[in-house]
């Protein structure tokens, strides 16, 4: 499966001094969350409950939802490209300023290490 849009906006969240780190992509910010008609993904790690994975959270607004393990990646400053389990993969073009993209950067590459190159 293929999920592919833009995202509107790109929000990095971390509490618990890192411990719980989230990332959103939402196509459409004025989207409702309860019956959403654009997509959206979460890429998020919870540190506080060992084995802790890091996974993205989807939505294609089609009715395709989950929630799984992030296996490869290939991050630009205008683009990711996510390949998780159960071969999904998730592209999203966004714009993150550079405190966004870096902090992701940091958390993909230790997490799930250097990206795929394509």
């Amino acid at each position: 499966m293929k999920i592919e849009f833009k995202a509107q906006s790109v929000e990095y969240l971390d509490a618990i001094d890192g411990e719980i780190v989230q990332v959103h992509f939402i196509e459409n910010d004025t989207d409702d969350v309860f019956n959403p008609e654009y997509c959206s993904v979460s890429i998020s790690i919870n540190h506080e409950f060992p084995p802790a994975h890091l996974t993205a959270q989807y939505d294609d607004a089609k009715g395709e939802r989950g929630d799984e393990k992030i296996e490869e990646y290939n991050l630009k400053d205008t683009k990711i490209d996510l390949w998780l389990r159960n071969s999904i993969n998730i592209i999203i073009e966004c714009n993150m300023d550079k405190d966004t993209f870096e902090k992701l950067s940091a958390l993909l590459v230790s997490q799930v290490g250097e990206p795929k190159m394509v």
